[in-house]
């Protein structure tokens, strides 16, 4: 961006759980969303380790944090959560995705402590490291405030959709309807001031499907509202592929699968050598190149091959 490149920055799940996650780090209890700073799960912890390294070094770095104890009931939902959480979430959740979503929160308050110990992180540096967060992103002025300023869920051009991990049928509908403004105008609104409705609706599925069972359905009905809204192929990453990027057809619409792990910390854990880059071009000839360092060769889709 400083050297005067055009920028869209694209929502994924990863992004906005943490602003969600850290955001609600002492709100009012609610069960809507007490659960959302320990939903991100151990993937954060390196992180806050890098805020603790970067920002909050020496004696003054913990000043006005709260004790231990404190910081543990400020963190975590209370235990009551597991019990009204379904009651007032049934009605944007499947009983199979609820299932999953208590398991899951089950195993992450388990094991977030002895992982933050691990990373040589206690739960008041944890804590603080919360409190820098803030005010590094969501603050005016701080040294990353424009991050989700810049930030959209969805991009078009001609006639390629770029978004984090997918589209359904609910989402092709209101893009046929509405449009893209639309989408990005309400996604600007609901993470600032809906943020249960919009985690657990049908925009937030835009950066999380992977077209499982428990995800928001995309059918061939979809597929035939985006072409009519003049869409024709979807760029999206999210699901990871280990040998480069794909092509695939789903419900008529074509999706270029671009997804690149980067993470050092990702990259190790699923066993990938070296650090990790991609790049996928849409170049004017109406070529469409994948480059990865997953993947010995540049990847080459040329449609004038197969018409």
């Amino acid at each position: 961006m400083e050297q005067g490149a055009r920028v869209s920055l694209l929502a994924g799940n990863h992004d906005i759980r943490v602003k969600l996650g850290i955001a609600s780090v002492g709100m009012a209890p609610d069960p809507h969303y007490d659960h959302f700073f320990i939903r991100m799960g151990s993937k954060v912890i390196p992180m806050l380790r890098e805020i603790v390294d970067e920002y909050l070094q020496g004696k003054p770095a913990l000043k006005g944090i709260p004790p231990t104890r404190s910081c543990r009931r400020i963190l975590y939902p209370p235990k009551r959560w597991f019990k009204e959480f379904p009651k007032m979430a049934s009605w944007v959740m499947p009983e199979q995705r609820m299932v999953l979503e208590l398991e899951r929160l089950r195993e992450k308050i388990d094991d977030f402590e002895s992982d933050c110990q691990a990373a040589g992180l206690s739960l008041r540096q944890v804590y603080a490291a919360v409190m820098k967060w803030r005010q590094l992103f969501l603050r005016p002025g701080g040294e990353f405030s424009w991050f989700f300023k810049r930030m959209k869920l969805v991009y078009r051009q001609g006639s390629f959709l770029f978004v984090h991990a997918g589209i359904d049928d609910r989402m092709a509908k209101l893009i046929n309807r509405k449009g893209i403004k639309y989408i990005n105008q309400a996604f600007k609104e609901q993470i600032d001031d809906e943020i249960f409705e919009f985690y657990y609706g049908p925009l937030a599925n835009l950066m999380r499907t992977k077209y499982r069972d428990v995800d928001m359905p995309l059918t061939r009905k979809g597929g035939e509202l985006m072409h009519e809204s003049g869409i024709y192929a979807i760029v999206h990453g999210h699901a990871n592929r280990y040998h480069g990027q794909r092509i695939m057809l789903r419900k008529g619409m074509v999706n270029f699968e671009c997804d690149a792990t980067i993470d050092r910390h990702t990259r190790i854990k699923e066993g990938l050598a070296g650090g990790g880059a991609a790049v996928t071009i849409f170049h004017p000839d109406r070529l469409v190149m994948g480059v990865s360092t997953d993947y010995p060769c540049i990847k080459v889709f040329d449609p004038k091959s197969i018409v």
